[in-house]
């Protein structure tokens, strides 16, 4: 049997510190992805709380938001207003959709039902759409048109 010298026995003590801090390093970059994909699960929490509570807490932006046809008519600067609030919303659903496709938001996290519910109860929906889908990612606008429009 052959002896191990003192500079084989540091090299392999050293081979083993690179192979540990290897592993050390895989284990803390797993803890940062799923501190990641948590915290963009809380942010889009956040957006769409925020959201509700602008109308729970703004009554002129709740009464644009649940103006229907028929209703008392809307000026022209309240037409625009809830046109523009249609569009920060139909925005922040690109962005989640996006967010889906990359992976960076699990499949149950993806608010699709809610986004049909509101297009369905909300004909302002179609009409901002209509005026504005080109503005928006080109995969974001066939899902919309045969997820959401076509169904």
């Amino acid at each position: 049997m052959k002896k191990l010298d003192l500079g084989q026995t540091f090299h392999i003590l050293a081979n083993v510190g690179v192979i540990g801090g290897i592993l050390l390093l895989a284990y803390e970059l797993r803890q940062n992805n799923l501190y990641l994909q948590e915290q963009t699960r809380y942010n889009a929490f956040q957006n769409r709380l925020s959201a509700n509570q602008l109308s729970a807490e703004n009554s002129e932006i709740a009464r644009f938001w649940h103006w229907q046809e028929g209703d008392e008519p809307l000026s022209d600067l309240e037409r625009r207003r809830l046109e523009d609030f249609v569009h920060t919303y139909l925005l922040r659903w690109q962005y989640d959709y996006q967010s889906l496709q990359l992976g960076t938001v699990a499949a149950d996290d993806f608010p699709a039902l809610a986004i049909r519910l509101t297009w369905d109860r909300r004909p302002v929906f179609s009409e901002v759409w209509e005026v504005r889908k080109r503005g928006y990612s080109p995969d974001f606008v066939k899902w919309v048109e045969e997820d959401i429009i076509g169904r």
